[in-house]
């Protein structure tokens, strides 16, 4: 069996924790980070928009009058999170 082509690139860096499934290999997250102009500690990988949704919806606080604005063509579980209207069949 031929060696993987992958084996002469450099190991991975054993003081991150690469929380990936395997899937697509490491996050490249200061390359990412880069590209959209952030800081690398300042991204979030989460497993779904729907979750990402979630996450954002639930660490917002809101106060009595305050309104919340969205786009009106969300998916049903996002729609659900955010608390407006029903879920379609």
């Amino acid at each position: 069996m031929a060696p993987s082509p992958f084996a002469q690139l450099p190991p991975l860096d054993p003081g991150v924790l690469h929380l990936d499934n395997g899937s697509f290999g490491a996050c490249p997250r200061a390359a990412l980070g880069a590209f959209v102009g952030a800081a690398a500690d300042d991204l979030a990988f989460v497993p779904s928009a729907t979750s990402a949704v979630n996450a954002l919806l639930r660490s917002l606080t809101r106060a009595p009058g305050d309104e919340r604005l969205t786009a009106d063509h969300a998916c049903g579980a996002c729609r659900a999170a955010r608390g407006v209207g029903p879920v379609p069949p």
